[in-house]
């Protein structure tokens, strides 16, 4: 559905086709781009099985586990490591020039944004679950995470962080107290 607000319904209608073809153009660089994935990992295999590779590489086990051995991880390296670099700078590209129209006042013009590559265009998470498969998640912070998977603060670690963190919390409650009706 177009959320145009083109008067004449003919206007409204091209844009709804021109939105309508970006979306066709980035679901077939999307489709292109698995395609050819595939055609290097299958490359990659019988690569590897030719010359008696394996495709799974030795981990050392987490410090304080019982076993303390190592182990095979079968988890390949992540293919949309380089996609998630891009999104970052895209961010960082972002976030300067709203920082510089900022620093103007927010004076016309505003700035002119670069435009989402279309590659970045459905970039997931991609993050090892705990069922050891990639993250499906599409919603991902500047960081190229979602919400699960490299989110928000957890909270303070050091003990000065707590502290401070604790006397926050005083000076609010502190204020809540004051303003409550007996």
């Amino acid at each position: 559905m177009c959320n145009c607000t083109a008067a004449n319904p003919a206007d409204a209608a091209h844009a709804w086709a021109e939105q309508y073809e970006a979306r066709e153009l980035a679901v077939q660089v999307r489709k292109e781009a698995v395609r050819s994935e595939v055609r290097t990992a299958s490359a990659l295999g019988d690569v590897r099985a030719r010359e008696g590779i394996s495709a799974m590489r030795p981990v050392r086990a987490r410090e304080g586990s019982s076993t303390g051995k190592t182990t095979m991880n079968a988890m390949p390296t992540d293919p949309d490591r380089e996609r998630r670099r891009r999104w970052r700078e895209y961010h960082a590209e972002h976030d300067r020039l709203a920082n510089e129209w900022r620093e103007r006042g927010y004076q016309y013009p505003p700035p002119v944004y670069p435009p989402l590559p279309h590659d970045l265009v459905g970039l997931t998470c991609g993050a090892r679950t705990r069922a050891g498969t990639p993250c499906k998640l599409a919603a991902i912070y500047r960081n190229g995470r979602c919400k699960l998977h490299g989110g928000l603060s957890t909270g303070p670690t050091s003990n000065e962080g707590r502290e401070r963190c604790r006397e926050a919390a005083q000076r609010r409650w502190a204020k809540v107290k004051a303003h409550a009706t007996p």
